[in-house]
């Protein structure tokens, strides 16, 4: 028998108590679950869910909207993913400055034990076939009406900029995007700490920046998609193409930790990306920033016959289809856009092209792009 005190009987030993540590040792080992991720809303503008080409958006399912424009459902703009939606190509009604489409959620207050909420959609901006070109917009308001934040697509710069509420300054991103090619947009808000950040196709557009520096309240209204015709009197027929528009929340997460009897607790990187991660190429081009700040909006020597920039909506009355002030679907002068593609604007470029990403001439129509430093 080994002495107690021998080499054979401290192996023994050692073996012995890590034998037994193996079970504890395998729980301990198994990191914290995932925040669970509840839907808030979610659409994909399909006609399962009752979307039909032959109507605008506003109107559809509780879609509401305020101005006017050019709205609606088209079927495969984006090849292989069914129906999507658009804003913009047909000009708004005399008086109206833009056109404001959203679905109202009205989530308030927010959950504070899942305060984190995620909208995401897929997009694309289709160019004009005259010399003018107006903005695109994402804004979230609460519930309350008040606009929280707005990311702006500037299809004259093909730029991204965002507004913050209490202002009507818009700030650079640094970032610029392309007609044609498909889009991911991510907006992630910690209604907890009232912040919000931003991506589009995993390329960072902002980070951290307040939700309200007005003291609005914190609670989510909704997200709206909006066309803002940068001259009213000359709007361009560029439009924006929308799809899997989705909100979610979830808690916070955290970081799970990992036991190893070795070396104690130890924190490894959280497994709850709020963006993912993308196994293509971005077709997302980042400008460097002008150390003079943000460049000024639209100046000499392209002129306008209105030169307001607000990122907010006028008013809170929603519009349908059988109002004055959004076109009907069946006159004549409101075409969908995919009815005139072929013919006027080649929207459908070459859709392979579109698909890729590679925003080239090549991958489109032969169509020339006019200056965009000139005034038609």
């Amino acid at each position: 028998m080994a002495h107690p005190h021998s080499k054979g009987a401290r192996r023994l030993l050692t073996g012995t108590v890590l034998l037994l540590l193996l079970p504890l040792a395998a729980t301990l080992l198994v990191p914290r679950p995932c925040s669970a991720v509840t839907s808030i809303y979610a659409t994909g503008f399909e006609a399962s869910e009752g979307y039909t080409t032959n109507l605008d958006l506003v109107g559809q399912n509780g879609c509401v909207g305020s101005g006017s424009g050019g709205n609606g459902i088209v079927a495969e703009f984006f090849p292989g993913l069914g129906q999507q939606a658009y804003v913009g190509f047909t000009p708004p009604s005399t008086n109206d400055s833009n056109l404001v489409v959203w679905q109202p959620i009205n989530l308030n207050p927010v959950p504070t034990n899942t305060p984190i909420v995620s909208f995401s959609a897929l997009m694309g901006i289709t160019d004009s076939s005259n010399t003018n070109w107006d903005d695109f917009y994402w804004s979230v308001y609460n519930s309350q009406g008040d606009r929280l934040f707005t990311l702006d697509f500037d299809n004259y710069y093909l730029e991204v900029n965002y507004a913050l509420d209490g202002t009507n300054q818009f700030v650079s991103t640094g970032a610029t995007f392309t007609n044609g090619p498909i889009y991911t947009l991510t907006l992630t808000m910690d209604f907890g700490r009232g912040r919000w950040s931003a991506a589009l196709s995993g390329v960072v557009l902002a980070t951290n920046q307040p939700m309200t520096t007005t003291n609005a309240p914190l609670n989510l209204g909704d997200v709206d998609a909006v066309w803002v015709p940068y001259d009213l009197a000359n709007p361009g027929d560029n439009f924006m193409v929308f799809d899997n528009y989705q909100l979610t929340r979830q808690a916070v997460p955290r970081p799970p930790r990992l036991c190893n009897p070795l070396s104690g607790w130890t924190t490894v990187p959280r497994c709850c990306a709020s963006t993912g991660s993308r196994t293509t190429a971005s077709p997302l081009t980042p400008r460097p920033t002008s150390p003079t700040g943000p460049p000024s909006r639209r100046t000499s020597p392209r002129t306008a016959t209105s030169t307001t920039r607000t990122p907010t909506r006028s008013g809170r009355a929603s519009v349908s289809t059988a109002d004055a002030g959004c076109p009907d679907p069946g006159r004549s002068d409101h075409a969908h856009p995919s009815d005139r593609e072929q013919t006027r604007l080649c929207l459908a470029y070459n859709l392979a092209g579109l698909v890729s990403g590679a925003g080239s001439e090549a991958g489109r129509c032969s169509q020339a792009r006019r200056p965009r430093n000139k005034e038609g």
